[in-house]
């Protein structure tokens, strides 16, 4: 069975930080940082670039890693998952998602109980987890360590022992910093800046990276406002029937709308105790993209219904033909 090394990563944009993960899992250290999009990356050492589905990437870190873990289970593959941790830690990530997946009914029980008494996700969560007796400390007060938990969840009940893992210590500045360390700046900051119109972000980035940001329109929130509003109007209620709308957030979004005059301010009127901004977000996008409550549910229970592949090299044009005769899904 054929061997594998998998990098789940949104690349929003591409960074140094994201370099020396790759550098780190080829067992290197990193000389030269690859680029942004997937030809680049590809150019870069990188064999083969899948694409993760909308409704998958554009959803809580939970399904955002079941998703990716079904594309790597279509490959029919041994796979080694490399992943980004605040702790590099991966004994104790292990352990919480074992807890988790033992204790999934019940987890899902607490946190929603926990959020019923007015905790956050993220509160609940926490809660529910020292609960179940999962004490790594701060193992989940972390957005990589988060994910990280996620993915070898997903991946020990779809994969089993078909995936193995590695975790890379976080170099740098943190994920939501806006500062830069060690010659790195967060995705989060990175966007602020180039937004704002500052040019600190310049040099936390490939050259690669640079241009393409440069040279091509960025589409940012406030571009999207617009268009969430007209479609909030025009649905009015019928929003909550798409992904991530939770009963009563309806109503908020839709005040929110007559209120707010851009999108920062939309999100900041909604936030609750409850209601984070990320689950805001997340929420708003799936109004704007029409993904719909159960669409989005059928999807998770079904297999994929294809591959698609978005780059690859000469070596990953021939790995997709070795893996095709394995995979029950088209690639496209």
């Amino acid at each position: 069975m054929k061997k594998i090394y998998a990098v789940i990563a949104e690349y929003n944009p591409f960074h140094n930080g994201h370099a020396y993960h790759i550098a780190r899992t080829r067992g290197e250290e990193p000389e030269g940082p690859p680029a942004v999009r997937a030809q680049s990356a590809v150019a870069n050492g990188v064999d083969l670039v899948l694409e993760l589905p909308v409704s998958y990437s554009t959803a809580s870190a939970d399904y955002f890693a079941m998703g990716a873990i079904k594309v790597l289970n279509e490959l029919g593959a041994d796979i080694t998952l490399s992943f980004g941790s605040e702790t590099g830690d991966i004994t104790d990530i292990i352990k919480v998602s074992g807890t988790i997946l033992e204790n999934e009914n019940e987890m899902f029980e607490l946190i929603r109980r926990f959020m019923s008494e007015g905790y956050s996700m993220p509160r609940a969560r926490e809660s529910a987890l020292k609960a179940l007796g999962a004490t790594a400390s701060g193992i989940m007060d972390n957005p990589n360590n988060i994910l990280g938990v996620e993915y070898v969840k997903h991946a020990m009940r779809i994969m089993g022992e078909r995936c193995r893992f590695k975790a890379v210590k976080r170099r740098g500045a943190g994920y939501h910093d806006d500062g830069k360390s060690d010659g790195i700046m967060s995705a989060t900051g990175i966007r602020r800046q180039l937004f704002g119109g500052e040019s600190g972000w310049k040099e936390a980035v490939p050259p690669e990276t640079f241009h393409s940001l440069i040279e091509n329109k960025t589409v940012n929130t406030e571009m999207m406002f617009a268009m969430i509003k007209n479609a909030v109007i025009r649905e009015g209620d019928s929003i909550k029937r798409y992904r991530d709308v939770v009963e009563g957030l309806e109503n908020r979004i839709i005040q929110g709308v007559r209120s707010s005059s851009d999108y920062t301010g939309l999100v900041r009127d909604i936030i609750t105790k409850r209601y984070t901004a990320s689950a805001i977000q997340r929420a708003l996008l799936s109004i704007l993209l029409a993904i719909r409550k159960k669409d989005f549910q059928e999807n998770t229970e079904a297999r994929l219904p294809y591959i698609r592949a978005l780059a690859w090299n000469e070596r990953g044009r021939e790995l997709l033909g070795e893996l095709r005769s394995d995979m029950t899904a088209p690639v496209i």
